[in-house]
């Protein structure tokens, strides 16, 4: 048995060191790049597989919600106005349409906060005083505790009750008959906002309800994609 596996070494033996070249030639040019890619370029590749998941989120959102329009907002400080004030803005990071409807991320850049009050207070603080606008209560919602830990609030606009006004005439300016928005929070602190628009007919009450949970639910996803996920290691090389 002995003389026959002594008979067998140098075929295993060349059987191992064509294992081992397989190997080698596979780390080299396919793991090592990837390897060489995350340790060079790690911001870029994060941010990049974050966004391709975030968009992937509101393009779910919207088929669900059979809106006209899904997107994300995010806060931002661009400038100080005098003296040593920050200038809060508000940017449309993520967006996508129904087919036939348009983009207005490009229009939505750096707009200033102080301009859509009615908008942006009512996610911050759950409180609306604006006609038009209403917070939802969520009675019926499972997340309605989570939220209420984290400071988040769903917020209504049904834009033909609205004022008069620049909020008004933003929303109009989109086509938009109802805008449902829910903040991105982190530590209490609301930070961004996920939203849908329904542009041209105003949805029934009963699909709104069932929105605004959807919206949440969305929100939730998103929100952990932004304040949790660190490190695409695992995800497939970007080509």
């Amino acid at each position: 048995m002995l003389d026959m596996l002594a008979g067998y070494k140098e075929y295993i033996q060349s059987f191992v060191v064509f294992l081992m070249a397989v190997l080698a030639v596979l780390f080299f040019r396919r793991l090592w790049p990837r390897i060489l890619f995350d340790i060079t370029h790690p911001p870029i590749r994060i941010e990049v597989e974050k966004n391709r998941e975030i968009y992937n989120e509101i393009v779910e959102l919207r088929a669900i919600a059979e809106s006209d329009r899904a997107y994300v907002y995010r806060f931002h400080n661009g400038m100080e106005f005098l003296p040593s004030h920050p200038a809060w803005k508000i940017t449309c990071t993520h967006e996508v349409v129904k087919h036939g409807v348009t983009y207005e991320s490009p229009k939505l850049q750096g707009l200033l906060v102080s301009l859509i009050p009615g908008i942006i207070s009512p996610v911050l603080t759950g409180q609306s005083s604006f006609a038009g606008v209403v917070v939802k209560d969520c009675l019926e919602c499972p997340f309605k505790d989570k939220c209420a830990r984290e400071g988040k609030h769903v917020v209504v606009m049904n834009v033909d009750d609205m004022e008069s006004g620049y909020c008004r005439f933003h929303l109009e300016s989109q086509n938009n008959k109802t805008t449902i928005i829910c903040g991105i929070a982190q530590g209490g602190s609301v930070y961004g906002i996920v939203g849908v628009d329904f542009c041209g007919i105003r949805p029934t009450e009963e699909h709104i309800r069932d929105v605004a949970q959807k919206v949440c639910r969305y929100t939730d996803k998103i929100q952990y994609l932004l304040n949790h996920k660190k490190s695409f290691c695992n995800s497939a090389y970007i080509r």
